[in-house]
């Protein structure tokens, strides 16, 4: 029995990190690519696995070692031709090595294993993202369109976020992407289950710590510059007039001393 359901688990979270992190496309209809040929993401990575159920304490087991090993994944775009989509996926691990891979998908049709760093830009509430329908028997949607802040820039993200039961295990989703890119932004995952008073929960987790894609705004058209000038302009006219105040009261007080001087001063006779 335990054998059974510890491949149960190997298998689904195979399948889980397949369909969760490396092929979340948007479903068949219309997508706007907001990506070029040349256009990288970095992310960073983080992993945890923790287990009480006999036989599966170690996350080698459920094939969980190589993320737990891994520190960061860079995405980089070499072919766009419509809206099929070639991207260099390179991952950094711990120890120093990496691994290359070339993966291609059609935002649009949700074809291919693209990955789930890239899906269609400007979607909207309640556009239907990632077809996971045949692994869960759902759909999901984007639950709102919000401002968070990336790589010290406010931009327009698309959130989703979902907690479901399937079969003896609960997951749990939580994702944002760049709206006017579809560049993914952060996405964070947790499968967790319970047998005979002993539980499982492994999570994995992207976020964004580069890309190109992005261009910071001239410094003459960000607020906080304003405040620098506003602040150098209020500080030299301050300045300038306790200079102007303190010549003046020099200047009266100097008369004052030459009025009582001359008064003091007897005419000879």
């Amino acid at each position: 029995m335990l054998v059974s359901i510890r491949n149960r688990i190997h298998l689904l979270v195979i399948v889980f990190l397949i369909i969760i992190f490396f092929a979340i496309f948007i479903p068949n209809g219309f997508a706007t690519v907001g990506v070029q040929k040349g256009t990288w993401v970095k992310y960073s990575t983080n992993a945890s696995y923790e287990s009480t159920i006999p036989g599966m304490t170690d996350p080698g087991t459920v094939g969980w070692t190589e993320l737990l090993n891994s520190e960061s994944d860079l995405f980089e775009v070499v072919d766009v031709v419509g809206n099929v989509i070639t991207v260099r996926r390179t991952t950094y691990y711990k120890n120093g090595t990496q691994v290359v891979e070339n993966k291609t998908g059609n935002v649009a049709t949700g074809t291919g294993d693209l990955g789930a760093f890239l899906v269609g830009a400007e979607l909207n509430v309640g556009d239907n993202v990632p077809p996971l329908k045949p692994l869960f028997n759902q759909e999901f949607y984007i639950n709102e369109t919000i401002y968070r802040n990336y790589l010290g820039l406010r931009r327009e993200v698309n959130h989703l976020e979902t907690h479901f039961a399937y079969s003896f295990f609960d997951v749990y989703l939580n994702a944002y992407w760049d709206r006017e890119t579809g560049i993914e932004t952060e996405v964070s995952a947790v499968i967790s289950y319970h047998y005979l008073g002993n539980s499982l929960t492994a999570s994995n987790s992207y976020t964004i710590i580069g890309t190109n894609s992005w261009q910071s705004p001239p410094i003459w058209i960000q607020w906080w510059f304003w405040v620098i000038i506003g602040a150098i302009i209020i500080a030299s006219l301050s300045l300038t007039l306790f200079l102007k105040r303190k010549r003046t009261k020099k200047a009266q007080i100097s008369v004052s001393n030459d009025q009582a001087h001359l008064s003091n001063v007897k005419p000879n006779t």
